[in-house]
């Protein structure tokens, strides 16, 4: 007999094919399982009022839960509060602070990626960490809300002297640049008596496309940071300003900005950047190119 002969008749095939018989019978006969929970219609969103409306948990990716969000409104016709998307809205909220907020901008990639969406992913829970273990607690936990402003593909050093004009004025003809936003408070200031929030030191994060960014990355955050220091300013809060931007987290980013460094920049560009501080938690260059700049 030769040795091919001898190997089949070694596999048990009666077995085998009574084993898949039986699985397929399973298969076949067992409903699959199915939870309990009431499915949620797809396209139905909630109203909710005030600025933070878009529906986003803290475990989620900012970005990608303002579309979601943004495609679930449109699909239900839910219209947006006047200048709630606006800058000047965000401005407002500044306004009726009775302390200068710490901001915390944070860059994260925009592109579609799984890479990227991890990354988001991850940047949002160490943030979110970050200010649970700091004592600070989300205003609402379950909603952010967003700003779009004019964001125009030329230079920013061709349109900063009305930088603030064009980013208070919506223009449909010019690029929007979609900006969601939190805030927090710490939660030990809670007069537990009366049951509200005392003065207490609010922190706006800001969530940033980092993609909006790359070209020249020192010119555009300054000229974002604009109107938020001139409202300082009209609050006499110039001395308080607490900027700090977390990124970049791509090092093309962070070379565009030494290179940009290295060329020069505007000196308004400059007095601006003095109340910012950046940390990058990711991004590398060279160290010739850090001298450099």
């Amino acid at each position: 007999m030769s040795e091919s002969s001898t190997n089949s008749a070694g596999i048990p095939w009666p077995v085998i094919l009574s084993v898949v018989t039986a699985l397929g019978a399973i298969a076949h006969f067992i409903p699959p399982l199915t939870s309990s929970r009431p499915s949620v219609p797809e396209g139905t969103s909630s109203i909710i009022t005030g600025y933070e409306d878009m529906d986003a948990r803290l475990w989620q990716d900012p970005l990608q839960a303002i579309d979601a969000d943004n495609t679930r409104r449109n699909a239900n016709s839910v219209s947006d509060q006047p200048h709630q998307r606006d800058i000047s809205g965000l401005l407002a909220q500044i306004d009726a602070q009775s302390m200068a907020p710490k901001v915390l901008a944070v860059m994260l990639p925009g592109l579609p990626y799984a890479e990227d969406t991890e990354t988001r992913l991850r940047a949002r829970l160490a943030v979110v960490s970050g200010l649970g273990r700091s004592r600070y607690v989300p205003e609402d936990e379950e909603h952010i809300g967003y700003i779009s402003i004019n964001w125009p593909l030329t230079q920013p050093q061709t349109f900063f002297e009305t930088s603030l004009k064009k980013m208070t004025a919506p223009d449909p003809k010019c690029p929007q640049l979609v900006i969601p936003y939190e805030w927090w408070h710490d939660q030990r200031w809670r007069d537990d008596a009366a049951g509200k929030l005392l003065d207490s030191q609010r922190i706006l994060v800001l969530w940033l496309p980092e993609d909006s960014f790359e070209d020249s990355p020192l010119c555009r955050i300054a000229c974002l940071f604009e109107p938020f220091l001139n409202e300082w300013k009209s609050k006499g809060w110039d001395f308080s300003a607490d900027i700090t931007v977390v990124g970049p987290t791509q090092s093309g980013t962070l070379r565009s900005m030494l290179v940009e460094a290295d060329e020069g920049i505007p000196s308004d560009f400059k007095n601006i950047l003095k109340s910012v501080r950046m940390f990058t938690p990711a991004a590398t260059t060279t160290e010739e190119l850090l001298k450099r700049a």
